[in-house]
């Protein structure tokens, strides 16, 4: 647990020295639920877009920004008798593509510090590891008002004890 925290001081304080040259609608926050292979969690993300339309490609500008979440997959069943739960602190890397004025699509990256606990409900035995595990993911955003908007993820998480893909729906405010 201690690397989680050390993971999310370190990007807090990453996104904190980028304040001062940030401009109005930079930094965005927002939680969403996630239905996955097993079974489904709350997610709290938080980013920053560090360069802006900084490049075209067909004439549609891409920005790239970094994102730290968290995500509780939730508590899944392997077998009848062993369930699963994962959650873990996640920064990613962040690609974001403008298709129409309110429409942008998304690609990432990353790894984070997630956190498996295994039981078995049959014999009552337990098992609990940590380790880095990477992700990978693909979305779209769409803004219905100038600082609130939508996001529909799909990402693929690798990890401890099983991999999983989830499927996202969170509402965003930017800042």
């Amino acid at each position: 647990m201690k690397k989680i925290g050390i993971l999310a001081f370190g990007l807090a304080s990453s996104l904190t020295a980028l304040t001062a040259h940030a401009a109005p609608g930079d930094f965005y926050a927002g939680a969403g639920y996630n239905l996955n292979t097993f079974a489904s969690g709350p997610r709290i993300f938080g980013g920053y877009t560090i360069l802006k339309d900084r490049w075209n490609l067909a004439g549609r500008p891409i920005s790239l920004g970094v994102e730290a979440t968290y995500l509780d997959i939730g508590t899944g069943w392997i077998s009848t008798y062993v369930k699963d739960h994962e959650a873990g602190v996640f920064a990613t890397a962040v690609g974001t593509m403008r298709i129409m004025d309110r429409l942008n699509v998304l690609a990432r990256a990353g790894l984070g510090e997630a956190r498996g606990e295994l039981t078995d409900t049959y014999y009552g035995i337990g098992s609990t590891s940590t380790g880095a595990e990477p992700m990978v993911g693909v979305g779209a955003t769409y803004t219905f008002a100038p600082n609130v908007g939508v996001r529909a993820d799909l990402e693929h998480y690798s990890g401890r004890y099983q991999s999983a893909d989830a499927l996202t729906a969170s509402v965003y405010a930017s800042f």
